[in-house]
């Protein structure tokens, strides 16, 4: 549970967004970092609004196999950006 004072601010979520890009910059095409950053302008002020409120629901992991057959379990995008953000 988050304290009560706990405020998300923009400085917070903008350092928190650039270290997910840098972390997920060799990600296919396909994966979900690619729609949050197209759509950064939009989700960011709609996921500070819900992180204040205390409304924010994890996605499950997703389980991805590596070409060399190594198993990974791993965060969506947003979700590993609000973690970081902690």
């Amino acid at each position: 549970m988050l304290d009560a004072q706990h405020v998300f601010t923009e400085d917070a979520i903008d350092t928190a967004y650039l270290w997910l890009c840098k972390q997920r910059t060799n990600f296919p095409a396909n994966a979900d970092i690619w729609h949050l950053r197209f759509h950064w302008h939009t989700i960011r002020g709609e996921l500070l609004q819900t992180l204040n409120k205390q409304d924010y629901t994890f996605l499950p992991l997703s389980v991805v196999t590596k070409a060399e057959g190594e198993t990974l379990h791993l965060w969506s995008s947003q979700d590993a950006l609000v973690l970081n953000m902690f």
